[in-house]
């Protein structure tokens, strides 16, 4: 699989390259600020799954999904992001809460197959503060 064809560059490239070997990675950032019950795909955050979504050429399992905000929660507030494959969530869920800024899930796996669609969806609890989110999933 061409990797490049799914990655979209964003301001933490770097943080995600060092967690991951950058051939086994997708990552991608919102680019503006996240809105709660929407999904992210790359470079954009809309209401609707098809139009957010990105497509896989070939087969992967996606074993991890790492998410980092540009800014905290706050206290009692929180962001969900729930991995989607052809408009199901899946059990690949990551949860930031409070002071924290990023959060992986490593338990939780998914596979696509060629033709897949997928996406990101976000569910705010309370009352988050507005901040930009970077999604990094590393797959085999």
């Amino acid at each position: 699989m061409s990797v490049s064809q799914l990655l979209v560059p964003n301001n933490l490239n770097l943080y995600c390259n060092s967690i991951l070997s950058p051939s086994n990675q997708i990552y991608w950032n919102s680019r503006i600020a996240l809105t709660d019950t929407n999904f992210i795909g790359p470079g954009s955050s809309v209401a609707s799954f098809d139009a957010g979504c990105a497509v896989t050429n070939n087969a992967l399992t996606i074993n991890s999904m790492r998410i980092t905000l540009s800014t905290a929660p706050t206290a009692g507030n929180g962001w969900s992001f729930v991995f989607y494959i052809n408009d199901v969530a899946t059990l690949l869920v990551v949860n930031i809460t409070n002071t924290s800024v990023t959060n992986v899930n490593s338990v939780n796996t998914v596979h696509l197959n060629p033709g897949d669609k997928f996406a990101v969806r976000i569910a705010a609890t309370g009352s988050p503060v507005a901040a930009f989110g970077s999604i990094c999933l590393g797959f085999n």
